[in-house]
């Protein structure tokens, strides 16, 4: 009967040694796929923010600030469309006129070309996915900063 117990302990034994082995091997496993997902999902996010931080598509003016003098706007009222082949179209209640844009991120600057060819400056402040904050600089040297939110 002991013999019998005994071996009966030790596969007993056996089993619990063996089990917790597989448990490891399985918490072994899953780590690399945690660390992968975790990898990939960082990656994603990354190419996410990128693709997010674009001044493509439609920005309405918020505010804007210009000889001491502060103009708020409800959103849409006056709205400034970024296109992909350079064309930026200023769109409110009057009207519309489109100028030619060059981002130069580098230098965190927008360069503007009216259609009457007159060049500006716009010198970017703050910008992410919904804000873009710049000030303008106009060859008459009048500035106006402006704050846009999608």
């Amino acid at each position: 009967m002991k013999k019998v117990f005994h071996a009966f302990l030790f596969l007993l034994f056996s089993l619990a040694i063996f089990s917790c082995n597989n448990e490891t091997a399985k918490v072994e496993d899953n780590e690399p796929k945690s660390a992968e997902v975790a990898q990939d999902s960082s990656q994603k996010e990354e190419v996410a923010k990128a693709a997010e931080k674009t001044l493509l598509g439609k920005w309405s003016v918020v505010q804007t600030k210009s000889k001491g003098e502060t103009e708020n706007f409800e959103k849409g009222a006056l709205l400034f469309i970024f296109e992909k082949d350079g064309k930026l179209n200023m769109i409110n209640e009057e009207g519309s006129s489109t100028a030619e844009y060059e981002l130069i991120e580098e230098e965190n600057i927008i360069k503007i070309t009216n259609t009457d060819d007159a060049p500006e400056t716009w010198t970017i402040k703050e910008w992410d996915e919904k804000t873009l904050i710049f000030n303008a600089n106009s060859p008459d040297g009048e500035e106006v900063s402006a704050i846009l939110k999608r």
